[in-house]
C-alpha cells in the first residue's frame, strides 16, 4: 500500500483492548499501597483523597453511561480512571519535591477535567452537551469529600482551576478537530468514537453509523459492473463477478463482505466474486450501493449464451509484472499476480486502462488483481501506457479454439483468516490439459502459501489462486490477517484439493458471455486516503503541540490560582 495508506492504517496499532475492569482496579490498589508503605504512610489521607475518588467516579462514570444510553464498558471506565489517576498522580509526586502536599495534590488532581473531556467528548459525540458533566465527576468526587475530611480545604482555587482545566481540554479538541472539520465537513470524534464502538461490539446501529458518516465523506462515480457467466445444462454453473470497487474498509461496512452480500442479494452461491484492480480509494459508502451492483448483476445474468469455445492460458511477464490471462470467445479474463514484482492492490485507472487496450480486439476484458501475496510494505501497482501495450501484444496470440469444459464447487472453511465465502473452485478442461481457478475468501494470502498449493495439488495441470481481499476478516485492526496467518497451511492445501476433486466431479460443456454495467455508486474519490492520509498526519502534529500548550496553559494558570486564591 502507498505511504499515505500505510500511514492511516498505522494508527489502528494505537487501538488496544481495555483490560478487565479488575485488573484496572488491582493495578491501581497496588500502586497507592505501595505509595503509602514507602512515601505517605497516613492512611486517611489514602482512602479518602486517593482511592474513594477512583472508586466513586467509576460509580457515577457508569450509572451516567447507562442513562445515557451510550456504549462504553466497564472496562473502559476503570482503565480511563486509572490512566487519569496516573497522570495526575505522576504530576503530585514531582511536585510534592517542591510544594506542601495540599498544594501540590489539589493542583495535581484539578487536572482529570482534562483527559476526562478529551475521552468522553468522543464517546459522547451524539450527546456532546453532556460532556463537561461527566468529564467532571473526577473532580466534583475529590471536592465534595475533601469538604467532609479536609476542614482547610482550599476550595476556590481548585473550583478556579478545575474550570481552567475543563476549558483546556475544550481547546485540545477544538484544535485537533478543526483541520478535519473543514476539509470533509463532518465531525472525526463521532467516527473515532462509532468505529471503537463497532469493533467492540460489531452492532448494525454502529455499522449503520459509520457508513452515514462514509457516505458523507463520499461523491457520487460510475464505474464498470462485470460478469462473466458459464451456462451448463441446468443453468448457470458459475458467475466471475468483477464489481470494480474495493471490498474494505473493515468488518462488514461498505463494501466489506460483498461476495457474501452479493450472494445473498441474488440468492446464489455460485459466484467467483473476485477483487478488481481497485483501492481503498474505491471503496463504496453502504449496502444500498452493495443493493444497486447485485441489480445490475441480476440483470445480467438473464442473457443468453454467445461462446462456446475459450483458449489456453497465458502467462507472461512485463517488467517484473507478471499476469495470467484466458480468453473466452471474444472476452478475456486477465490478472495480475504480485509473483516477482510485489504490490499490494492496483490502481483502479490501470485496470481501465488494460481493458480499453484488450477492447481493440476483443469485446470485453476483466481486470483483475489476484491479490496472493502479501507483503506489509508492499503499494498499489501502476503501469505505464507502455506497460499495458505490452499486455495487449501478449494477448494477441490467445485463440479460443476449444469447447469449454468447466465444473465449479465451493467447500467451507472454518478458520479465523478465511471469510464466509470459504473456498470456491473452478476447473476448465482445454483439451487434455486441466486448468484450476482457486479463489479463496480473505484479505490477501501470505507470502508463500500461494506456491505452496500450486505445488502439492497434482491433478491439474495448471492453477492460479485468487483472494477476494473481503475486509470482514480483519476487523480486530490490529492484524490484517491475510489468508494463511492464522490458520493451518496444510488445512487450507487440503480445503483447496477437495474444491478442486469436487469440481472436477461435475465438469460438463458450457457456453458463456460476458456483460458489463456502469453503475453509479457513492464511494471514495480518486486520492481520497492521500486526502485523509495528510489531514490524519496534521491533526496528529496538532494534537503533539496542543497537548503541551494546552496543557501549559491550564498548568500555569491553575498555579497562579492556587497562588494567590488559597
Amino acid at each position: 500500500m502507498p505511504n499515505d495508506e500505510k500511514y492511516v492504517v498505522s494508527l489502528r496499532r494505537h487501538v488496544f483492548k481495555a483490560p478487565h475492569p479488575l485488573i484496572s482496579i488491582s493495578v491501581f490498589t497496588l500502586i497507592l499501597l505501595v505509595f503509602s508503605y514507602i512515601v505517605h504512610p497516613k492512611i486517611e489521607d489514602i482512602f479518602f483523597l486517593f482511592f474513594l475518588p477512583y472508586i466513586f467516579s467509576i460509580v457515577a462514570d457508569y450509572v451516567s453511561i447507562k442513562c445515557l444510553r451510550i456504549y462504553f464498558p466497564m472496562s473502559r471506565i476503570a482503565i480511563l480512571n486509572l490512566v487519569v489517576f496516573l497522570i495526575s498522580f505522576f504530576q503530585f509526586w514531582i511536585l510534592r519535591f517542591f510544594l506542601p502536599f495540599q498544594f501540590a495534590f489539589f493542583l495535581a488532581f484539578a487536572y482529570p477535567i482534562d483527559i476526562r473531556y478529551v475521552i468522553y467528548r468522543a464517546f459522547l459525540a451524539e450527546k456532546k452537551n453532556f460532556t463537561m458533566v461527566v468529564a467532571s465527576y473526577y473532580n466534583a468526587v475529590i471536592f465534595m469529600l475533601s469538604l467532609f475530611y479536609l476542614p482547610s480545604f482550599p476550595w476556590l482555587p481548585f473550583l478556579v482551576s478545575s474550570i481552567i482545566y475543563g476549558f483546556a481540554g475544550y481547546l485540545f479538541i477544538r484544535g485537533t478537530t478543526s483541520v478535519f472539520r473543514r476539509e470533509f465537513r463532518e465531525d472525526p470524534l463521532f467516527f473515532i468514537s462509532s468505529f471503537l464502538n463497532y469493533l467492540g461490539r460489531f452492532t448494525k446501529e454502529e455499522e449503520k453509523k459509520l457508513n452515514r458518516f462514509f457516505y458523507e465523506i463520499y461523491v457520487d462515480r460510475k464505474v464498470p459492473i462485470s460478469v462473466m457467466v458459464f451456462r451448463g445444462d441446468k443453468g448457470i454453473k458459475a458467475a466471475f463477478v468483477a464489481p470494480y470497487i474495493h471490498p474494505g474498509p473493515f468488518g462488514s461496512l461498505g463494501g466489506s463482505d460483498i461476495p457474501n452480500k452479493l450472494e445473498k442479494m441474488l440468492n446464489m452461491d455460485n459466484l467467483m466474486v473476485f477483487h478488481t484492480t481497485t483501492t481503498h480509494d474505491n471503496n463504496i459508502a453502504t449496502d444500498e450501493d452493495v443493493k444497486k451492483i447485485a441489480d445490475a448483476i441480476k440483470e445480467m445474468l438473464e442473457e443468453d449464451c454467445e461462446y462456446q469455445e475459450f483458449s489456453d492460458v497465458k502467462r507472461g511477464k512485463i517488467h517484473d509484472v507478471s499476469f495470467f490471462a484466458q480468453r473466452f470467445g471474444d472476452y478475456a479474463f486477465i490478472a495480475l499476480i504480485p509473483q516477482n514484482a510485489q504490490f499490494d492492490d492496483v490502481e483502479l485507472n490501470t485496470g481501465l486502462a488494460i481493458i480499453k487496450s484488450a477492447k481493440k480486439e476483443l469485446k470485453d476484458a476483466m481486470a483483475i488483481d489476484a491479490h496472493n501475496c502479501f507483503d506489509e510494505n508492499s503499494v498499489p501497482l501502476s503501469l505505464t501506457p507502455m506497460d499495458v501495450m505490452g499486455i495487449e501484444k501478449e494477448l494477441k496470440g490467445l485463440k479460443a479454439d476449444k469447447k469449454i469444459k468447466m465444473g465449479f464447487s465451493s467447500v467451507n472453511f472454518d478458520g479465523k483468516s478465511v471469510g464466509p465465502g470459504g473456498i470456491r473452485a473452478a476447473v476448465f478442461q482445454y483439451g487434455e490439459k486441466k486448468i484450476a481457478y482457486i479463489l479463496v475468501d480473505g484479505n490477501n494470502i501470505k507470502k508463500g502459501l500461494r506456491n505452496k498449493i500450486r505445488e502439492e495439488i497434482k491433478n491439474v495441470d495448471e492453477i492460479e489462486v485468487f483472494s477476494t481481499d473481503n475486509h470482514i476478516v480483519n476487523v480486530s485492526m490490529v492484524d490484517l490477517n491475510p489468508v494463511g496467518q492464522n490458520d493451518s497451511w496444510d488445512e487450507i492445501v487440503r480445503a483447496c484439493q477437495i474444491a478442486i476433486d469436487k469440481a472436477m466431479g461435475n465438469m460438463e460443456e458450457v457456453c458463456m458471455y460476458m456483460r458489463t454495467k456502469y453503475v453509479e455508486l457513492r464511494m471514495a474519490s480518486a486520492g481520497n486516503m492521500k486526502k485523509m492520509a495528510t489531514v490524519a498526519k496534521e491533526s496528529m502534529h496538532r494534537a503533539k503541540l496542543a497537548t503541551l500548550l494546552t496543557f501549559t496553559f491550564g498548568f500555569t494558570l491553575s498555579f497562579l490560582a492556587f497562588y494567590f486564591l488559597r
